[in-house]
């Protein structure tokens, strides 16, 4: 008998392009006013070209993209990785037919999200996407090491 329904939240409840778009503005601007003499939408453009080819999983973005305009420097990209963290979530919004799903299953079993980020990060999506009532914890594969 099934008891729980796991979900993964990025691409399965929403578009993770809206929160992309977001951060990848405010990291833009913040680099092209603090460290790298070109406009924002340039180092926007190479955000997006770095994440196409690597995929939303891939942990040196920040890296490559700076390498991008000869810098490395880790106090650099801790700010990027705070920055892109903290981005305001108001404009994310469930698929369609994702607040349905969830409250017709909720009904019936226990619901839970699995991620590989964070339970944190997760929670304050959930919140914006007002889901977190309907799922009963946050399984993070960051929080378990």
């Amino acid at each position: 008998m099934i008891k729980l329904i796991a979900f993964d939240l990025n691409g399965t409840l929403y578009d993770p392009n809206l929160y992309f778009k977001s951060a990848f503005k405010i990291v833009s601007e913040y680099l092209s006013s603090n460290v790298i003499d070109t406009g924002a939408a340039e180092i926007e453009k190479n955000l997006w070209n770095v994440l196409h080819k690597r995929g939303s999983m891939y942990k040196t973005l920040f890296d490559d993209v700076l390498f991008c305009y000869w810098i490395k420097n880790k106090g650099v990209v801790k700010k990027l990785v705070k920055l892109f963290h903290t981005v305001p979530t108001n404009n994310l919004k469930p698929y369609r037919d994702a607040l349905k799903e969830v409250k017709r299953l909720k009904k019936s079993y226990k619901l839970c999200i699995l991620t590989h980020g964070s339970a944190k990060d997760e929670i304050r999506l959930l919140k914006q996407l007002k889901l977190l009532s309907y799922f009963d914890f946050v399984m993070a594969t960051k929080d378990e090491h």
